[in-house]
């Protein structure tokens, strides 16, 4: 292990997921700090929402066009910040980003076209 982080909470979070706690149970059972919260209340609202272009539309535009900047900068910080070597963390943010600009990316705005078609409500 590289970074040495507690996970515990993250990992009890899960736990409560997979013992069939509710989201909102599971959220308030490990205490997540208000941006996690709200992060986590979102997205399951969206995804509740059953509504594929809903959902589709919040990962392309607040996950798969906002991650690679979003690691770009954990890498940088992380190289300013630190001596310690983080490379299985760095290569792995690497790949992310190459991914999500070569192919995620793109095939995340042709999934919204898709979706949406040439609806001006959607």
């Amino acid at each position: 292990m590289q970074i040495e982080k507690d996970t515990s909470q993250i990992k009890n979070f899960v736990s409560y997921i997979q013992d069939k706690y509710s989201i909102e149970n599971a959220e308030y059972k490990v205490d997540l700090n208000l941006k996690m919260l709200q992060f986590i209340t979102f997205t399951f609202n969206i995804i509740s929402s059953n509504t594929p272009h809903k959902i589709a539309s919040t990962f392309t535009f607040g996950r798969e066009n906002v991650i690679p900047d979003m690691f770009f900068q954990i890498i940088n910080q992380s190289e300013k910040e630190s001596a310690a070597s983080y490379s299985k963390l760095t290569y792995y943010l690497k790949r992310h980003i190459e991914l999500d600009g070569d192919q995620h990316g793109p095939l995340s705005l042709k999934m919204i076209e898709e979706l949406c078609g040439n609806s001006e409500q959607k």
